[in-house]
């Protein structure tokens, strides 16, 4: 078959569809061994030599290989687990059902990221049957803890593992998270993750003072971090300074929030306070609180940097800070000049007639993960950023078809 007649078979294929659909029927919230033996018996079905790569005896990645040399590898890389539903009586559609209303499929995970999950795996597939001869190799990745890190011998999260010990390798990496087909994603914020705790001497409630209590100092310890993060702003490389500003747009129009109320957030340190846990009882005053505070770090500082910065105004509102084990991570980009940007823009001018965008999003993703072992990454998924772990989340049936086209001609690109 030839390259062109691929694509055009590609592009009116309804296989990805159906695909996607029996991956979304598929729950998998905190079970992926059932999602991942689905993956690994598709490869097997269409001829593809296939390895697993089990963690804990329960937890498994599947990875795929065409060709040799996997230095040079274009990685196609997908996550098949996905958040919880949440209440699924405040979805339209049962959340694994996978229905189909017009043009959008109604799952959890459809847009993060079992959609562009179909859409690599049936790329990859076309490759493998029809035995195209590519000049470089290119490889396929599914990992089952992008949304909850499982915890390896080499830290958290089964795509460092893979990487730290050369399961996988490769030059560059496309994956298919949730960016629209617009635009590119070539860089993100960096993980910081704590646990910050206060002391104080447990007494009866009726005690008037109200400031010798762990949650109060806790607390306005927290106020003063956040103050102190907001007074910093980092030196954005040069590089990526426009793209940078670029996003701010981008991002206002994918989480539907004003640009306005963004702030700085590309260029400055943000936090979550994401648990908080103190006392026994309501009468007594705490002896203990403790927070986790989650912080994503701007391009042009490093996650030591802000630690220092935290660790400084800890310290000085008696506040004792614990960094959370392997949960911390650089922020990182891929320079636009890079050869998986170029091949993956010219597949959207090729599909799309236009030309993408590229920008940095406000979130982390296993993006750093695969840039800290020198793999140039870029994401781009048909998927919604606006609709990604929120109820009645949803894919459309176009943009599925038309991502199958673009990877197919961004991986023909950069391989023959």
């Amino acid at each position: 078959m030839s390259l062109e007649k691929l694509v055009s078979e590609a592009r009116k294929s309804d296989e990805v569809v159906k695909l996607a659909r029996e991956l979304l029927r598929i729950n998998s919230e905190s079970e992926t061994a059932q999602i991942q033996n689905f993956v690994k018996d598709f490869l097997k079905s269409v001829g593809a030599k296939v390895e697993t790569h089990s963690v804990n005896g329960k937890t498994f990645a599947v990875t795929s290989v065409t060709g040799e040399n996997k230095k040079h590898a274009l990685i196609l890389y997908a996550h098949s687990d996905v958040v919880p539903s949440g209440d699924t009586k405040r979805w339209s559609y049962p959340p694994y059902d996978a229905t189909v209303v017009g043009d959008k499929i109604y799952a959890r995970g459809a847009s993060d990221m079992k959609g562009a999950l179909a859409s690599e795996l049936f790329v990859y597939s076309l490759l493998v049957q029809n035995d195209v001869t590519l000049s470089k190799p290119v490889s396929f990745v599914c990992v089952p803890d992008e949304e909850n890190w499982v915890k390896t011998p080499t830290g958290w999260g089964v795509s460092k593992w893979l990487l730290e010990t050369g399961r996988v390798i490769g030059k560059c990496c496309i994956m298919g998270e949730p960016s629209g087909l617009s635009k590119i994603c070539i860089g993100e914020r960096g993980d910081y993750w704590i646990k910050l705790m206060c002391e104080s001497t447990p007494r009866h409630g009726s005690a008037p003072l109200y400031e010798e209590n762990a949650c109060v100092k806790l607390f306005r310890a927290l106020e003063k971090v956040h103050s102190a993060i907001k007074s910093v702003k980092a030196n954005t490389p040069a590089e990526i300074k426009e793209i940078v500003e670029q996003s701010y747009e981008l991002i206002s129009e994918d989480l539907k929030i004003p640009v306005s109320q963004l702030g700085a957030i590309l260029e400055q340190p943000s936090m979550n306070v994401g648990v908080v846990k103190g006392g026994d009882m309501i009468n007594i005053v705490p002896a203990h609180c403790e927070a986790q505070v989650a912080f994503c770090v701007p391009l042009g500082m490093s996650w030591m940097e802000l630690h220092e910065l935290v660790s400084r105004v800890a310290s000085q509102n008696d506040v004792k800070i614990d960094v959370i084990e392997n949960a911390q991570s650089n922020p990182s980009y891929t320079s636009p000049k890079a050869q998986v940007v170029s091949h993956l823009k010219k597949a959207v001018e090729q599909t799309l007639s236009l030309t993408p965008k590229l920008y940095v999003t406000q979130a982390t993703s296993d993006a750093n993960v695969f840039r800290a072992y020198g793999i140039d990454t870029c994401f781009y998924g048909p998927g919604e950023m606006s609709v990604i772990h929120a109820y009645d989340e949803w894919i459309s049936v176009e943009a599925l078809k038309k991502s199958v086209e673009i990877y197919l001609r961004a991986v023909l690109n950069y391989a023959l």
